[in-house]
Order: structure tokens, then sequence, then C-alpha cells
């Protein structure tokens, strides 16, 4: 098993080293920093999950899309005081893969950290068989963790993408919610609906009009990904 290496980010002196001393305990290679630290040391490509901890979301926004966007390829989870529903959206809309209240039980933060952690281990950087997926001018790309629309990156986040590679080995079938939910942030998500809404709302966006119709929503029930777009349908049909 991989060593799994956490960046924690939290301006607070007593409660960067409380938690890292918690996260340590509970088996995991911590390095803690200041938000005012060195960025350039912080370790991207050593690390596998960020922790960004921030007092206010409000007051810290910019700084907060400032670490989603040079993270993006990495788990993030965002740990704030404070529950403002719209800012939440725009942070899981710029690339973060969860919210965590600063009140949440601690037992429920390490079971959110082993969550991002099986993501990035069923998605990330490991070996697999070669395998790409097109259908009309969409392809997936399942080695490269790449999309692309008429052989133009469409830049998905690590989320993004693990959705649509669960949808694309069940294509034409029904992925319910809590499959979706289970499969790409693990079980502790099963009532976190709003997720896949928001999330597949922004892969719609990044397919563009021509293409996003590849993706139904089944009302109550779950996503299909399906495997002939909707122009050779249509010409089938005719």
């Amino acid at each position: 098993m991989m060593t799994r290496k956490i960046l924690l980010v939290e301006s607070d002196d007593k409660n960067r080293e409380i938690l890292k001393s918690r996260l340590h305990n509970a088996g995991f290679n911590v390095r803690a920093i200041s938000p005012l630290a060195d960025t350039d040391t912080a370790g991207i490509e050593t690390n596998h999950l960020l922790i960004l901890c921030l007092p206010c979301l409000k007051l810290n926004l910019e700084e907060a899309l400032w670490w989603i966007g040079e993270w993006r390829h990495k788990p993030i989870l965002i740990l704030s005081d404070a529950h403002e529903p719209e800012l939440v959206v725009r942070l899981l809309d710029a690339g973060a893969d969860d919210f965590i209240p600063r009140s949440c039980r601690y037992d429920e933060l390490l079971a959110r950290v082993r969550a991002a952690f099986r993501r990035g281990e069923k998605y990330g950087d490991t070996a697999s068989t070669s395998n790409c997926i097109a259908i009309g001018g969409f392809s997936l790309d399942l080695d490269a963790k790449r999309a692309f629309v008429e052989g133009r990156d469409i830049h998905l986040t690590r989320t993004e993408f693990s959705l649509l590679a669960e949808l694309a080995h069940r294509s034409d079938r029904i992925c319910t919610h809590e499959e979706l939910l289970g499969k790409v942030w693990g079980g502790e998500y099963w009532d976190a609906n709003h997720y896949l809404h928001v999330y597949f709302g922004r892969i719609r966006k990044k397919l563009g009009a021509k293409y996003s119709g590849l993706l139904e929503t089944v009302a109550g029930m779950g996503y299909i990904l399906h495997s002939v777009s909707h122009e050779a349908a249509v010409a089938y049909a005719g």
C-alpha cells in the first residue's frame, strides 16, 4: 500500500498542530503549513491529498480558488467554520472534492479523508489496461485520465473524470445515485445527491451543446452515458 501523504494548510498554529497530530495518529504522513508558507515547496507532486482549512469562506474565497487551481489533479477537501451554500457550490464547481464543516465529528473527518484516498487510488496514476472509449467526436481516455471533444482536451477534474469513467463502464445502463456516490466519493456520501447535480452540470458545460446530450438524467434514479451520439441515433432511426 502506498504511503498516504497529506498536505494540511491551516492558518491557526494551534489547530494546525492538533489536526496534524490526529491525522498522524490515524496513520497518515502529514505535512502541515501556513497559507503564508512558500507555496513553491508545498509538494503538489509528492503529496496525494490537500486539506485546506479556511476560517471564513467569504473572506478566503480567492485564496481557496488559487489552491484549487494549483491542486486540481489531486483530491481536495475544504474544512471551514461557515457553511455558506453559494460559496460551497462555487468551490465544488472550481474543482474541490468535498466540503467539511469544522463542527463535524473527528471520526467523520477521518472517514471523508479515507474516502478521498480511495478515490485517488482508484483513479490515480496507476497502471491500467489500455482503453479509450469513443462516442462520435467525444472520447474518454481511461489510461491518461483525460477526455476530448473533437480532439480538444476538455480538462476534467479528477472527480469529473471518475464520474464519467463509472458511467462509461456501464454505458447505456442506469448508474443510480447511490452507486455513483459510493463508487466515486465513498459509502459515507449515500445522501449527497446534490454533489452529483453540481458535478454533472459542470461536465455538461464542458461537453458543450453537441455532446452534453450523451448524458441523461433519470429523475429520481441516476444517470446514463449513452454509447451513441444524438446525431447517430437520429440517422439510425431514419
